[in-house]
């Protein structure tokens, strides 16, 4: 009994349009400029920003690659360190999209997702280097252990994948 009724409601709402049939389909709204929304995601990089926003702004920023690449390198030399260490291994996260450690291609890549090749810039480079001295970063194993917060990235371990990979360009900048 309800279904009928239900049916023919579905049947009538979907008749009823705005425009004539045959008139085209009105445009779509302008997409946002992402410009304003990759800051606050860089913003959320920053020292004492609550866990999940830095997690979650790693993987929108991955997502919003290749847009959010030069700012990225702006935030490399950002005053605070976590930002920098982050914006890093966004960049080195982005670097891997598609492929495995070894620059293997990851099968399948839908078409419509294109490996996108990061620049050793000596911002980069220089970045990696300084978080080599450990993976106290806060946010790492370390301070998981300390201090009960889960790691969001191992930066010591991260930048000596992408160090090795870029070895003749980080080499002058070791001494």
């Amino acid at each position: 009994m309800l279904l009928p009724v239900l049916a023919s409601l579905l049947l009538s709402a979907s008749s009823l349009r705005a425009d004539p049939p045959g008139s085209p389909p009105p445009p779509p709204a302008p997409l946002p400029d992402p410009s304003s929304r990759i800051q606050t995601l860089i913003a959320n990089l920053k020292s004492g920003t609550p866990d999940p926003a830095p997690r979650e702004a790693i993987h929108q920023l991955c997502g919003l690659a290749p847009l959010s690449i030069k700012p990225l390198y702006a935030a490399l030399n950002s005053p605070d360190e976590r930002t920098r260490q982050l914006a890093a291994e966004t960049l080195r996260r982005i670097d891997n999209i598609g492929r495995d450690s070894d620059e293997t291609p990851t099968p399948p890549l839908p078409p419509s997702i294109r490996p996108i090749k990061i620049d050793p810039t000596e911002p980069l480079l220089r970045v990696c280097i300084e978080g080599l001295k450990n993976d106290n970063l806060p946010g790492s194993l370390f301070t998981e252990r300390e201090y009960g917060e889960k790691p969001i990235v191992f930066n010591a371990a991260n930048g000596t994948r992408f160090l090795i990979k870029h070895a003749a360009a980080a080499e002058p900048l070791l001494a």
